[in-house]
């Protein structure tokens, strides 16, 4: 994983002040990250696992997470009939604009 251009005392500082009720948005607009970068920093793996990230919570498919706002998508899979119509499907999580 990518080393970050940020101490871990920048990330405290942004993660404690979204925790006092300061948009995520502004957070990132000032420190010049996309709300992804945020939202991973927020979630780090609780195994300190360097290559995997816990995305806060259980994410079900076609419903926006409250908290982390990210929607999961399983591709390759019809979920109407239950069966994998692409084996080189994933699963995804998106945020609003699908990334």
């Amino acid at each position: 994983m990518k080393k970050s251009k940020f101490t871990e005392t920048q990330i405290i500082k942004a993660i404690k002040e979204h925790e006092a009720g300061r948009k995520a948005e502004d957070i990132c607009r000032e420190l010049g990250i996309s709300t992804v970068s945020f939202y991973k920093w927020k979630h780090a793996d609780k195994t300190g696992r360097e290559d995997r990230i816990n995305f806060g919570g259980i994410h079900k498919v076609g419903i926006r997470h409250e908290t982390t706002k990210l929607e999961m998508e399983l591709l390759g899979f019809d979920i109407e009939s239950g069966k994998i119509r692409n084996t080189n499907g994933r699963i995804i999580l998106t945020d609003k604009k699908g990334e």
